[in-house]
């Protein structure tokens, strides 16, 4: 049985870091930053460690608040570096080793290009700079996990590759410079197979978007080098594995990051169990960044009734109930459709409340965040149209949401459409994408006629919006 955990934390137990250059001592020929649509003194000082007013000093800078994208930015403080820096985000598998050999550079230049001062600074998610050139270099790496009483040669064979070979590649000098269970890297092209950095048993793993972001819909794909029975969580929820067809042994899970998730580093365990019997297990940190959410300060009048926890609490678990089964038929195909018909204007345009908007009701404390997108009437149509094919699984009057209808898009994924004035569908009823399933209204803890448009990705509410702008998976 071949078991690892990948941990992301390397062995650094104290590193000292070069002093960084005063501004006046700088070379001939320091290191640039592009500016990036978007950048700000701020976030570029931020990013390099270093002060706006140092920034300003090595680049003459007149007016501070106009700097625009395409612009080469001086960067003080870094001793030796040189060129155009960039900015890359760590990948699942990444350490400082394995980074090092990707990118061609010496451990001590990551170390303080990027200030490096705790090995708890290397996860998932988190943002690395590296000289331009490096980065349009780097090749793919793959692991081979060393086994136990093995040898360098048994190791070798296991990558495919020559052992003389692999023991250039990591620099090893003698046989016993390996430890059980160490991970030794090789790049696949020159490999007869190709396995990820994280396990021999798995080829290819990805966490998509990098770092999660409270909000968000996270997309994790494998590819396994034979079948395999796939566990796992994140940020303390289940994941579910569901082969996706388009290749052999390719799985994906889909996973919603809640609006008040703790941000910070949130865990990532997947559990693999082959046909062959032999099984992995992959432990990591990512980083989980901060939504932007809107605050609103002036209180909604609504009806008591509507926010009495008595009425609320039943209702949420109600609603949970149904959207919690992860069934395995992926209904829907390619990207969803509009909700509503808001030509000849813009569905953004037509939007009251965003999602994750934090709202106070009948002056009481913010504690509830806007699970959903509230699209208000632009036309005449008040017609509701089903973002994507799926299953009905509940239609009914809901106290707060009003005439409800939640459809089963598969794989734990849900639509569901609030204050209908009218509803077209019946519980297991299938529909197609565009298809008319209800009248846009003013039932339950309503200020007006709108459509509260949900979307649940295993059982948390996530961006709406981001499900009409990209196809997942």
């Amino acid at each position: 049985m071949m078991k690892k955990t990948i941990a992301i934390l390397v062995a650094l137990t104290f590193i000292v870091l070069p002093f960084a250059t005063p501004v006046h001592a700088q070379d001939d020929n320091p290191p640039v930053y592009v500016v990036q649509p978007g950048d700000t003194l701020n976030t570029i000082a931020g990013i390099f460690g270093v002060s706006v007013s140092d920034i300003i000093a090595a680049n003459d800078i007149t007016d501070p608040n106009v700097i625009s994208a395409g612009t080469q930015l001086v960067i003080p403080g870094l001793q030796g570096i040189h060129g155009v820096l960039t900015t890359g985000t760590v990948q699942l598998g990444d350490n400082l080793t394995s980074l090092s050999m990707q990118y061609g550079l010496p451990t001590a230049t990551l170390i303080q290009l990027n200030r490096i001062t705790s090995p708890s600074q290397i996860y998932a998610g988190s943002t690395l700079i590296l000289p331009q050139q490096s980065s349009q270099q780097a090749n793919a790496l793959a692991a081979v996990s060393t086994q136990k009483g093995g040898t360098m040669l048994e190791d070798a064979v296991l990558s495919g590759m020559n052992p003389w070979a692999l023991a250039q590649t990591n620099s090893l000098q003698n046989n016993w410079d390996v430890l059980s269970g160490e991970s030794l890297y090789y790049h696949p092209a020159t490999a007869s197979q190709q396995t990820s950095l994280v396990s021999a048993q798995v080829k290819q793993i990805s966490i998509s978007p990098l770092p999660l972001v409270q909000g968000d819909t996270e997309e994790i794909k494998i590819t396994t080098a034979q079948p395999t029975d796939l566990s796992g969580s994140l940020d303390g929820h289940d994941l579910h594995f569901f082969p996706t067809g388009d290749n052999a042994n390719e799985y994906v899970a889909l996973q919603g990051i809640a609006v008040d998730s703790q941000t910070g580093l949130a865990g990532l365990q997947i559990t693999g169990k082959g046909q062959d019997g032999n099984t992995f297990d992959i432990e990591q940190q990512l980083l989980l960044a901060a939504g932007s959410f809107v605050h609103y300060t002036t209180p909604l009048e609504v009806d008591p009734s509507t926010i009495d926890p008595s009425i609320t609490g039943p209702e949420n678990d109600k609603v949970l109930a149904v959207v919690t089964p992860a069934t395995p038929n992926k209904l829907w195909d390619g990207q969803w459709k509009e909700p509503l018909d808001t030509v000849p204007y813009a569905l953004t345009d037509c939007i009251e409340s965003p999602f994750g908007a934090w709202r106070t009701y009948n002056g009481g404390v913010y504690t509830d965040y806007h699970t959903g997108t509230d699209i208000g009437p632009c036309t005449d149509d008040l017609k509701i149209y089903a973002a994507a094919a799926g299953t009905v699984v509940f239609t009914g009057l809901l106290t707060v949401r009003g005439n409800a209808t939640i459809i089963d898009e598969g794989w734990g994924v849900y639509t569901a459409y609030y204050h209908q004035s009218e509803i077209d569908v019946k519980v297991g009823d299938h529909v197609t994408a565009g298809q008319a399933i209800g009248v846009m209204g003013a039932t339950g803890r309503v200020t007006g006629p709108h459509l509260h448009f949900e979307v649940w990705v295993n059982q948390v509410v996530v961006q709406p919006l981001d499900w009409l702008n990209n196809t997942y998976p």
